[in-house]
């Protein structure tokens, strides 16, 4: 029998504790690595002040006020005059270091930070690299550059650099492990962010995992030098924002990519946005943590069988035997195995099998206790 995409809505969302008042400032890390509440970071901006006023020479004081700022900025909404402002007030920031820390790793890296991918404040990271090679926060704009230009010699360098560093995590290499080893070789798959596309290349790099698989990011892709090189080498006429909006850009990536005349297959990981997904998802088929895209009905159930049984590393879900900075992000990422567990859940429901009925219904709880999504998981066995 046959099954295409399953639409089980759980409202899984990730919880943040909330953080009570702070005392000292702390150290304020990736939003792709840990991420906390908008009020936490709004604590975090006026101690982090203090800090600057009393030395307007602390570096690193400067460094945490801005991502502070930044990460407010995020988590706060971006369709209210107090965005716009909060955006104005980082600009400003910017300024500021660059007046009172000149010539600093950080200086160099905020301005070119701030400048989200404008490739024209390149030689700000260039220059932050040459004063701290060893500084981690570089490395994904070199990667992201080389990946563009489709150097894979260069772009290695620095996925190897990011590999052996402080940011690699246990849980995200696990996770993505199991992504790749859902696909067909050859594959193509397209991802959407930070976690789901670095530490699959990683993986790839540095470890020989899955090294067939060409990764195809969203966020690069809109950029018009990077779907023009990768429409040379797979024969498609890749769609990127210079020439249309996000959404047109959005609904015509996958059925431009379907097209490759390698006949490399596509799939989809389950962090891209419904954007991409919904104007094909008449042909996209839940395989594990990736929707395969298939013009003829593909029997889902036995390959979630198989990449769930039989390919899958699992063990990391009920044991960590590794310090992982990432720690809550990949409790957030592990939610992704929630629905392909649930569909399993219930095809063997359905068959009666009720040894693997109890399994898979066991998994899944521990994913929701992980994730902070338990009272969505038991609201849906209720029904």
């Amino acid at each position: 029998m046959t099954n295409k995409i399953i639409n089980i809505t759980l409202g899984l969302l990730l919880v943040f504790s909330q953080q009570g008042m702070a005392q000292k400032p702390e150290q304020i890390y990736s939003h792709a690595q840990v991420r906390k509440s908008n009020e936490f970071y709004t604590e975090q901006i006026a101690l982090w002040k203090k800090e600057t006023e009393k030395d307007k020479t602390n570096a690193n004081a400067w460094y945490n006020y801005y991502k502070a700022n930044r990460y407010a900025h995020a988590s706060g909404g971006h369709d209210s005059v107090y965005a716009r402002n909060r955006f104005q007030k980082i600009e400003g920031i910017v300024k500021e270091i660059e007046t009172n820390i000149p010539n600093t790793f950080e200086a160099h890296f905020v301005k070119w930070a701030n400048g989200y991918n404008n490739w024209d404040l390149l030689p700000e990271l260039e220059k932050a690299y040459a004063i701290n090679p060893n500084r981690w926060e570089t490395y994904d704009g070199f990667i992201n550059l080389y990946e563009m230009q489709r150097n894979m010699e260069k772009r290695d360098v620095f996925v190897k650099k990011l590999f052996d560093s402080e940011k690699r995590s246990p849980g995200l290499l696990n996770y993505n492990y199991n992504v790749l080893m859902s696909l067909k070789p050859n594959a193509i798959l397209i991802t959407a962010g930070d976690n789901d596309t670095y530490f699959a290349w990683m993986l790839q790099v540095a470890m020989g995992v899955r090294k067939d698989v060409l990764i195809v990011n969203v966020g690069l892709g809109g950029m018009k030098q990077y779907a023009d090189n990768l429409s040379k080498e797979l024969g498609v006429n890749l769609p990127n924002t210079e020439v249309m909006n996000y959404d047109q850009y959005a609904s015509k990536l996958v059925k431009e990519l379907v097209k490759n005349k390698t006949k490399r297959p596509v799939y989809a990981a389950l962090t891209v946005g419904e954007e991409f997904i919904k104007p094909v998802e008449q042909n996209l088929y839940l395989i594990g943590l990736a929707y395969e895209y298939s013009n003829e009905p593909i029997d889902n159930i036995a390959l979630l069988k198989k990449n769930f049984e039989k390919v899958y590393e699992l063990d990391y879900l009920n044991h960590s035997f590794a310090k992982d900075p990432y720690e809550t992000i990949v409790a957030v990422a592990n939610s992704n195995y929630t629905v392909p567990m649930l569909t399993l859940y219930n095809h063997y429901k359905l068959s009666g099998d009720k040894e693997r009925t109890l399994f898979w219904r066991e998994k899944v709880e521990l994913v929701a206790r992980n994730s902070g999504n338990e009272k969505e998981l038991s609201d849906y066995f209720k029904d």
